[in-house]
């Protein structure tokens, strides 16, 4: 009786070999995909922060970032950005007439609309676009704003 059933035992070690095999397979690649997806919201995250600062460069400094220049070297020279400042755009509703009073003194103020457009490109084709708008209010001096 024990010679009829000798070889099913390394049947039923194989089969299980092959299940357990089936699911470390079907992990690994999950694994992996999960790989790939956090290395793209690591790129996407670099190029939204490589925009936020082209916004405030642009800011800091009264002018638009082009052509586009890599802006942390160090962390990546694939990493770049640029911006446009719109002085005033037209189209935009600033709902209310240059030189309104502050109501006393006789001082005036001018308003200016501005706009700040940033585009960044990672690696991995991760794009981000930011628009920044505001507006200025400053008096008005010898007629000029």
């Amino acid at each position: 009786m024990r010679r009829h059933h000798a070889g099913a035992a390394l049947g039923i070690v194989m089969v299980l070999l092959l299940g357990l095999s089936l699911l470390a397979t079907a992990g690994l690649a999950g694994a992996l995909a999960s790989l790939v997806l956090s290395d793209y919201d690591q790129q996407r995250a670099l190029a939204f922060e490589a925009a936020e600062a082209a916004v405030s460069r642009s800011l800091a400094t009264g002018r638009a970032i082009d052509p586009p220049l890599p802006l942390w070297p160090a962390v990546s020279a694939e990493v770049v950005a640029r911006s446009e400042l719109l002085e005033d755009p037209p189209g935009r509703d600033d709902s209310g007439p240059d030189g309104f009073s502050a109501g006393h003194g006789g001082i005036t103020f001018v308003r200016r609309h501005r706009v700040v457009r940033a585009e960044a490109q990672a690696r991995r084709g991760a794009h981000v676009r930011i628009e920044q708008e505001f507006i200025i209010v400053a008096p008005r001096r010898g007629g000029m704003p």
